[in-house]
């Protein structure tokens, strides 16, 4: 509605309706502004969840898991495509090699039946003298030769392998306490039971004959047979040196080995005498 100023000017004037227009506008305006600003800031905030919620799925544990579970399968990988597993005893541990056939080498293994007879066979029993290198040399100077042909020193009897030593030995024919000529050697073996070797090297002298019989725990087990004695040139005092071998079987335990020797009169001499196992046999 329009006044008319002209005719009644001491009257109040209303404000004219276009300011309430305008401020009915700024109101609106603002309101707008405000809403529109919430709805960004909401935005905002749902989106930061939303890049720490896939952060934190990044680091959880199943990403782990999928890692580990990919490097299982990477030592599997170094064995040839065409190689087989095999057996466990040919799987390959510590300390073994390969060898170009693709057998596996190593410093341990299990021991087979042939090992194993090897390894609870005891093979040299024992040794009483040495081989000589010439047939020059003497082939009893080791034992209880003091120098002279008609000389024989005191000896041990039995001879106890282990404890005493060749020169406790006697290096020619000697006695028992009954005078008959006999050499008695003690020993222990150790093994499992097998067939041993007995080798007598010595020597019948430069003339007459001699024999030589063996008796294991007063069981009689072998002879050497009559040997001549002869002159023999090239040798200590021209006499031939004889080996001789006799097999027995032997048991685990302490035993007596009886040489009885059978001449004519005249004394043998020794070179060697050695007790061995057949580990070839050995059941």
């Amino acid at each position: 509605m329009e006044y008319d100023y002209t005719y009644a000017p001491n009257l109040v004037k209303p404000a004219p309706p276009r300011r309430k227009l305008y401020w009915g506008l700024f109101m609106l305006t603002f309101g707008l502004v405000l809403t529109i600003s919430g709805l960004l800031f909401n935005q905002m905030q749902n989106r930061q969840k939303t890049v720490a919620i896939a952060v934190s799925a990044q680091e959880s544990t199943p990403t782990e898991v999928v890692l580990v579970a990919k490097e299982a399968p990477t030592t599997l990988a170094l064995l040839s495509a065409d190689e087989e597993l095999g057996s466990p005893a040919l799987q390959a541990v510590a300390g073994t090699s390969q060898t170009s056939g693709g057998q596996i080498d190593s410093g341990f293994r299990v021991l087979d039946q042939t090992d194993q007879t090897q390894a609870s066979c005891q093979s040299a029993i024992f040794k009483i003298g040495d081989i000589e290198s010439s047939s020059f040399d003497h082939p009893a100077d080791e034992f209880n030769w003091v120098g002279a042909l008609d000389v024989l020193p005191d000896w041990v009897d039995p001879f106890i392998v282990g404890q005493n030593q060749d020169a406790d030995f006697p290096w020619r024919t000697s006695q028992d306490e009954a005078g008959n000529p006999e050499n008695r050697i003690r020993f222990t073996y150790s093994g499992g039971k097998t067939t041993a070797q007995l080798i007598i090297s010595w020597s019948p002298g430069t003339t007459g004959q001699a024999s030589k019989l063996v008796y294991l725990d007063d069981e009689f087990v072998g002879s050497t047979g009559t040997q001549l004695g002869k002159f023999t040139q090239g040798t200590w005092q021209n006499m031939p040196l004889v080996q001789s071998q006799i097999d027995m079987p032997l048991t685990v335990g302490e035993h007596t080995l009886a040489i009885k020797s059978v001449n004519n009169g005249h004394p043998t001499i020794w070179d060697y005498i050695s007790l061995n196992a057949d580990c070839a046999n050995h059941p």
